[in-house]
């Protein structure tokens, strides 16, 4: 495998590390004030994501997924920023 590979490997496995811990650490947390807190924690996490998928589908489909993944991209940044 060439050497830039195993750079985009271990950033995507990273990335999905916090993707996943992102989506764990909320709901957990919340259980410490209680319970039925966290279903609406996890509510408020998975509802827009799940919309927002399913408009990226729609939107890849139209434009292109090169197109739609270097705008993300380009994106990110900001993103952390704000």
């Amino acid at each position: 495998m060439n050497r830039g590979c195993y750079g985009w490997l271990a950033g995507s496995t990273l990335s999905a590390f916090g993707d996943s811990a992102l989506f764990f650490a909320p709901g957990w947390a919340a259980t410490g004030i209680a319970p039925h807190i966290a279903g609406l924690v996890l509510t408020a996490f998975t509802l827009p994501r799940a919309v927002l998928l399913l408009l990226g589908g729609v939107l890849g489909d139209h434009c292109g997924p090169r197109r739609i993944l270097l705008a993300c991209s380009a994106a990110a940044p900001h993103r952390c920023c704000c």
